[in-house]
């Protein structure tokens, strides 16, 4: 099957004595732009959602380690002052 007829068998009516050719070939071409312009927006918002996806999984992490480290240095502040009240009460 050639690609002409292939393209011909895409368009959505019959070329005919009122139908030119031209015109049947140029309609079965526009629908087969619009069906890859469908897929690759298809493609393009799937990518988007993953992207997004992951960017968001990325961000919880770094905002969890940021908080673990933020409790850390915090019970680092705390042990040491108490460690100097401690020392300046017994001293």
């Amino acid at each position: 099957m050639s690609y002409m007829k292939m393209i011909i068998s895409l368009c959505p009516f019959e070329p005919n004595e009122n139908i030119p050719l031209v015109v049947a070939v140029a309609a079965a071409a526009v629908v087969v732009v619009l069906v890859v312009v469908a897929v690759v927006v298809v493609v393009v918002v799937v990518v988007i959602v993953v992207v997004v996806k992951v960017v968001v999984k990325l961000a919880v992490i770094v905002v969890m380690v940021v908080i673990e480290v933020i409790v850390i240095v915090m019970i680092e502040v705390v042990v040491t002052v108490v460690v100097i009240v401690v020392v300046v009460v017994v001293y």
